[in-house]
């Protein structure tokens, strides 16, 4: 075995599924729930999660959830991109649109992200959601402990802020605290052949999902794995060689983990017949 230590100390969070997967408290209706417009709210003061505010040119948006995650993974063309970054959580906000055609770029340009005095732009884009909701997901650094939390949108002739509740601010506030110690992969390979690539995860925090995206040879695919709090786990990622080499001796093998990425070249190992 060829073992070599990388440490990496990128940030984990809450264990749930891969961001995108909020909207369960959605109307699920889509286009056809027309007729079941949601009531507007254009109060001046703070709004709460679910209420709508109506926005010029017959739009109109609702801040429906809030959750977070250690790890979120978008789409930005054809690839996807796993993203997590040193001591970093992304808190996701749940937005339902109504007249928004560009709703990544009208949440990039217009919504605001506010965790006691601090200001958070620039969210990531989970894979999922659909025409009735879909998720921004701000980077938060885990030293900001959230005691307020509020979102913001600001078209510049409307301005609208939802306040957190205290168990959504309670949501965001899980310990974070892991590290990839260790991977080991095998010397050699055979063509077409099975192997397993083994990732150390030491995690001192809470209970998490792992993501780890990886490719072999050209082909590429993504693993999630539930790591327990408090413990050192070790990930078994199993993955398969080309079944012919070309001309070349080894394999490329490239894993990546959002906030790190690792690639090894594997030995091809060939018989020779007599």
């Amino acid at each position: 075995m060829d073992r070599r230590d990388f440490l990496a100390g990128t940030a984990a969070s809450l264990p749930l599924a891969l961001a995108g997967c909020l909207g369960s408290s959605g109307d699920g209706g889509g286009d056809g729930d027309a007729t079941q417009t949601p009531e507007s709210t254009t109060d001046d003061g703070p709004l709460s999660s679910g209420d709508e505010v109506s926005l010029s040119g017959d739009r109109a948006l609702t801040v429906a959830d809030f959750d977070a995650s250690a790890f979120v993974v978008s789409k930005d063309g054809s690839d996807r991109t796993v993203h997590s970054a040193k001591t970093t959580r992304y808190v996701h906000v749940a937005l339902k649109p109504d007249g928004i055609d560009d709703r990544e770029a009208f949440a990039a340009d217009n919504v605001t992200l506010h965790v006691n005095d601090e200001s958070f732009t620039d969210p990531v884009f989970p894979l999922g959601g659909g025409p009735s909701q879909y998720v921004a997901a701000y980077p938060v650094p885990t030293d900001v402990t959230p005691y307020t939390a509020s979102v913001e949108v600001d078209t510049g002739d409307t301005t609208a802020t939802w306040e957190l509740d205290a168990r959504a601010i309670e949501d965001i506030t899980q310990s974070v605290d892991y590290a990839v110690s260790d991977v080991s992969l095998p010397e050699a390979v055979e063509p077409g052949a099975t192997f397993t690539a083994d990732l150390t995860v030491s995690n001192a925090g809470d209970a998490m999902e792992f993501v780890v995206q990886y490719e072999v040879g050209g082909s590429t695919g993504r693993e999630s794995y539930d790591v327990p709090a408090g413990e050192e786990t070790t990930l078994e990622l199993e993955l398969t060689a080309p079944s012919t080499t070309g001309d070349s001796d080894d394999l490329t093998v490239a894993l990546d983990w959002g906030g790190r990425s690792v690639s090894e070249t594997v030995a091809y190992e060939t018989t020779t017949s007599s």
